[in-house]
């Protein structure tokens, strides 16, 4: 075998081998960029955010409306855009409040969301229900998420067993 030969066969097993390995690497980032859309907030217990909030209410949303964004565009004309991250609308869900936990009926105006399930890293899709919010500071908007501390009152029943219980002893 001459040296023209062996250079130019292991050049040809680098190419292979450069394809190979880069096609997998390539492969690997493809199947985990769906992932890089997913939560990465640390799982807070219901009785943990009660001792860290301000103020708890039980709310039930009774109107949702999708948020309308006016921006002038460059020839000065308004234009209406309702289009938010991921393809997700943005919506704001107004409650009427049902119960003061911990705190008094702070101001808070509205539970925003999105309008799918997967809208973004980690969305909620807001629906017409019960909601427990845990708010740490009260007066200003908060988010319906996976890692927010608004959660679908359905969803914590061993909590809001142990609540009305703790209730009825006062009483």
């Amino acid at each position: 075998m001459t040296i023209y030969k062996i250079i130019r066969y292991s050049t040809a097993q680098f190419k292979l081998s450069y394809l190979k390995y880069g096609g997998l690497a390539i492969l690997l980032i493809l199947s985990l960029m769906n992932r890089a859309n997913a939560c990465s907030c640390r799982f807070t217990p219901p009785e943990e955010m009660l001792e860290q909030s301000k103020h708890v209410l039980i709310v039930e949303v009774n109107q949702i409306e999708t948020v309308v964004i006016e921006e002038e565009n460059l020839n000065g004309h308004l234009e209406r855009e309702i289009m938010g991250p991921f393809g997700a609308n943005p919506t704001r869900g107004y409650f009427e409040v049902l119960e003061v936990i911990k705190g008094s009926k702070a101001q808070i105006p509205y539970i925003s969301a999105y309008d799918q399930e997967n809208g973004g890293m980690c969305h909620k899709k807001l629906k017409q229900t019960k909601y427990v919010i845990f708010e740490k500071e009260g007066n200003q908007p908060v988010t319906l998420s996976l890692c927010s501390w608004v959660k679908e009152a359905d969803t914590l029943t061993t909590f809001m067993h142990k609540l009305s219980e703790k209730a009825l002893q006062s009483k």
